[in-house]
């Protein structure tokens, strides 16, 4: 879905499916796992998912953005 993200960059929307997901985040590198979590995105929501921390310690976020709301 989104490659190569330098760390600071950012990604458009990208219209998914509602369902369950499984996002991974690699090293550019070596490509080798530095994070892995499911998230469900739920019809008619607007989400981001944030990836923060470093290659040793990296955290995924996900958020209902405020969007959301004024699109319904």
């Amino acid at each position: 879905m989104a490659y190569d993200i330098a760390y600071r960059d950012e990604t458009l929307y990208a219209f998914l499916p509602p369902g369950q997901y499984n996002i991974t985040v690699e090293e550019s590198d070596n490509k080798s796992l530095v994070a892995e979590e499911k998230f469900e995105f739920k019809a008619e929501r607007i989400y981001t998912i944030y990836i923060i921390g470093n290659v040793v310690n990296v955290e995924l976020l996900q958020s209902v953005d405020g969007n959301t709301y004024a699109c319904i």
